[in-house]
């Protein structure tokens, strides 16, 4: 499996050219959803199936994927923040499906 991405500066578009079924799936639905944007350039077909393509999208799409942060929490401040999470959690269980009205005892 692979993905390609050609970029050259100064170009309004980029190519991406890849084998990767997740990949081709989203490029198919990005074409369809804003064809005047994303242009499939070329279908590869393997045994009759669908196998990569090559589309265009606008250069400006793209951004170079950031290492995720890793946090260091103490074991206090785990406990304090699944506190403050259970406490957001009730506050919208007991909120929800209640109009604004009803939530202030109007």
């Amino acid at each position: 499996m692979e993905t390609t991405i050609e970029r050259i500066r100064g170009d309004k578009h980029l190519t991406v050219h890849t084998d990767e079924t997740a990949v081709i799936n989203r490029l198919l639905r990005l074409a369809d959803e804003q064809p005047d944007k994303v242009q499939i350039m070329h279908r590869y077909e393997y045994d009759g199936e669908l196998g990569g393509i090559t589309a265009a999208m606008p250069a400006d799409w793209f951004v170079l994927p950031r290492q995720p942060k890793k946090m260091n929490y103490t074991d206090e401040q785990r406990a304090e923040l699944g506190d403050r999470l259970r406490r957001s959690l009730s506050k919208t269980s007991a909120t929800c499906g209640k109009t604004d009205a009803e939530i202030d005892g109007n």
